[in-house]
């Protein structure tokens, strides 16, 4: 399944491993920001690659849910994981004026082919 929102997007692979495409404004400390929102969901991270120019940089990190540790894992699925994590990597790097604009987040379903639209408040929720 493949999840998606502005500038950043969720390829779940199966089990509990994805990867995550990030593209922001090149700032420094955003690596480390990404990390953490990983770190507090129990999202081990298996390898990045990180592509930048002058004004923006592209993160590519292949994830896996740490079933081991971590608050709802019983309860949860992978798929709901990610999507938390990532909702929250989307917001800090978004203009206060674009933020507000954004309503919905868009992804596709890989099973049905079908794009599904959520209110990103919603996706931010769950």
């Amino acid at each position: 399944m493949v999840w998606s929102g502005p500038s950043v997007v969720l390829n779940l692979c199966g089990g509990d491993q994805a990867f995550i495409n990030i593209s922001v404004p090149r700032s420094p400390g955003v690596l480390t920001m990404i990390v953490d929102v990983l770190e507090r969901h129990s999202v081990d991270v298996v390898t990045v690659q990180i592509s930048s120019d002058q004004s923006r940089s592209l993160f590519t990190i292949h994830t896996r849910v740490d079933r081991e540790r971590g608050m709802f894992m019983d309860t949860a699925t992978s798929e709901e994981i990610h999507q938390l994590a990532v909702s929250e990597m989307m917001l800090p790097h978004l203009p206060a004026a674009a933020e507000n604009e954004i309503d919905d987040v868009v992804y596709v379903d890989a099973r049905t082919g079908k794009r599904k639209v959520r209110d990103r408040k919603e996706a931010g929720a769950s």
